[in-house]
C-alpha cells in the first residue's frame, strides 16, 4: 500500500467505531458497526476499511 497523497508506505492500523446520531440519542453506542482505519504515518491521511480482508500491507521497499 502507497499513500496517494505523500508516497509514504508506512501506516499505522486501529479499529474504528462508525457511530450514527440515532444510536447514539439511545446511548447504543456500543452497537454501532466498526471499520479498521489506516493512517499514513508520514501526512496522517486515513482511509476507512469496512472488510479488513481487503487490506494489503507489506513491507516497506528498500531505496537502494
Amino acid at each position: 500500500m502507497v499513500c496517494p497523497v505523500c508516497r509514504s508506505e508506512l501506516f499505522w492500523q486501529r479499529e474504528v467505531q462508525l457511530n450514527t446520531a440515532g444510536m447514539t440519542l439511545l446511548k447504543l453506542d456500543w452497537a454501532n458497526e466498526s471499520a479498521t482505519g489506516i493512517q499514513c504515518a508520514r501526512c496522517s491521511r486515513l482511509e476507512l476499511f469496512a472488510d479488513h480482508r481487503q487490506i494489503r500491507l507489506g513491507a516497506p521497499e528498500q531505496k537502494p
